[in-house]
């Protein structure tokens, strides 16, 4: 347990929150299925970089300042060279989404 304590220690101190929030399931997990040490690092590692991947998009959103999201009906199409009829007329794909 001291050994855990320490390693989340350090993965705060080197800024890496993607592997403090996952820890324990990878850890799990590597229990369970018998996983190779490089195979922890590995899925360690890709949830740092998830984390970091939406961390960066959260603030590129930020920084971009985009106006609220609005859903089709609430748009204004007379103050947009949006084409309201191309718009309306597309293919409705919520459908693939269920």
């Amino acid at each position: 347990m001291q050994l855990r304590k320490e390693i989340l220690e350090l993965a705060r101190q080197l800024k890496l929150p993607g592997i403090v929030n996952c820890f324990d399931e990878v850890m799990q997990a590597a229990a369970k299925n018998n996983w190779r040490p490089q195979q922890v690092v590995a899925e360690l590692l890709t949830a740092e970089l998830a984390e970091k991947t939406a961390r960066s998009i959260r603030y590129q959103m930020g920084a971009a300042k985009f106006p609220v999201c609005k859903s089709l009906p609430e748009f204004d199409f007379t103050v947009s060279p949006v084409n309201e009829e191309v718009v309306r007329n597309l293919p409705d794909f919520r459908h693939f989404f269920v």
